[in-house]
């Protein structure tokens, strides 16, 4: 990456997504000497720093919220994106600039460019440019997303006062390693000294892997199950667990699987010392919005949309819908990608299914329909824009239609759906 004379935002989208083709490369020697040029802007405030297979993305969002709450100026980054890449980075709620992304991205470019510096990838870039965004934003915390594993992920960058790791499943194989374990070993990486851990992970070799590593770094753990929980009420959820019960309390996202994450949420903010106080808890989890998790757009007919993109988020949204629609009561449009485990989210959702719609979601590394309805028994419409029309055909003005198997899918649909409401990048990417 080169600086370019076109600094606008469109500019610097092109000039980041064409980092993309070098991938991952999980190591951080190369982000820490970029970071240390930069003048290590993520020592400049405290972070939550938040790592698992599925999850991470409602409770840094539900974290966000009540933390804004506590009156608290945060910073929170995520990704991917779902519509605009600004949605990765905000702060107070707000969306990062077009003009910051382009001045930002301009100053660590020139900071790259000089002789020596080292060559980072699209999410290394990204990250500092996070980062250098709350530092010059004075934010009070930073919730922190992990993008990929944890131990070796440019996010270590941050300086934690309480770290989460939500459920793990199988997910990034290639990368992290191809068992429970190996992957918890990954994601048990960030637990730092001393810093206060929050796990949803309840047992076998990644409840051992975790417990283990925070007693090597002398790190409290509390666990789903053991030191706090949540359930499902009337209300929303109840729960109890270290400083006090909380009694019904409503989350602004549906599913049954967000009763977990909001647990996750609120202890995490507890275990931060941030002062956040129980009126700031119940109004973050009431106000909360993270569009494309267990979304329901229109009533007739009821359209679901779920990021779902791996076998332990299938079964997470399968219970949901257990609890809102009954068997072979579902149009399911199903697109996902490559290196995914199509088998086995569809295993989970299958039983949900009238009928499967096979599509494409817009990216190079898209699963092909065809391949998938040689395996299982379904239809191919490829453009998900016209896979969706044929499912709310299907489903008639009574029905239900889900949406799901990537975030980019989602995306699409969502964007057929809702049209001039949603603002989108213009069409540079990935």
């Amino acid at each position: 990456m080169s600086a370019s004379s076109d600094g606008g935002y469109d500019g610097a989208l092109r000039r980041v997504y064409s980092l993309a083709p070098r991938g991952m490369r999980l190591e951080l020697d190369r982000v820490r000497r970029a970071s240390a040029l930069l003048g290590d802007p993520a020592a400049r405030f405290p972070s939550i720093h938040i790592a698992g297979t599925n999850g991470k993305g409602s409770v840094a969002a539900m974290l966000d919220s009540i933390l804004r709450a506590a009156g608290l100026r945060v910073g929170l980054y995520t990704s991917p994106h779902l519509h605009r890449f600004t949605e990765r980075i905000r702060v107070s709620g707000r969306e990062i600039t077009h003009a910051d992304v382009a001045l930002g991205l301009g100053a660590i470019e020139r900071v790259l460019g000089r002789p020596g510096a080292p060559e980072l990838t699209f999410f290394e870039v990204v990250t500092l440019l996070a980062l250098r965004h709350f530092a010059r934003a004075r934010v009070e915390v930073a919730v922190v997303e992990v993008g990929l594993g944890g131990r070796l992920d440019a996010t270590q960058l941050v300086n934690p006062v309480a770290s989460v790791v939500t459920r793990i499943g199988l997910d990034h194989c290639d990368r992290l390693g191809s068992t429970i374990a190996a992957i918890a070993r990954e994601k048990a990486g960030i637990v730092r000294p001393g810093v206060p851990v929050v796990t949803g992970v309840e047992g076998g070799p990644a409840w051992r892997i975790l417990r283990a590593r925070c007693r090597e770094q002398g790190a409290p753990l509390d666990a789903l199950g053991r030191d706090f929980e949540a359930k499902a009420a009337p209300a929303g959820i109840a729960y109890s667990g270290p400083g006090g019960d909380l009694g019904p309390m409503r989350v602004g996202l549906g599913g049954s699987f967000q009763v977990v994450n909001a647990a996750l949420a609120v202890a995490a903010a507890r275990a931060a010392g941030l002062g956040v106080d129980d009126r700031a808890v119940r109004r973050g989890l009431a106000r909360v919005r993270w569009p494309g998790r267990f979304e329901i757009i229109g009533a007739r007919p009821r359209v679901i949309l779920d990021v779902a993109h791996n076998s332990d988020g299938a079964e997470g949204l399968a219970r949901a819908l257990s609890e809102t629609a009954g068997p072979r009561s579902v149009e399911l449009v199903f697109g996902v990608l490559g290196d995914k485990d199509a088998a086995g989210m569809l295993r989970a959702l299958e039983p949900f299914a009238r009928r499967v719609i096979f599509t494409r979601p817009p990216l190079g590394r898209a699963r092909e329909p065809s391949e998938l309805a040689r395996q299982h028994p379904g239809d191919v419409v490829p453009d998900v824009r016209d896979a969706l029309r044929c499912a709310v055909r299907r489903a008639g003005a009574n029905g239900t239609v889900l949406v799901t198997g990537s975030i980019f899918t989602v995306a699409e649909a969502r964007r057929a759906i809702l049209g001039r409401r949603v603002r989108a990048d213009p069409p540079i990417g990935l």
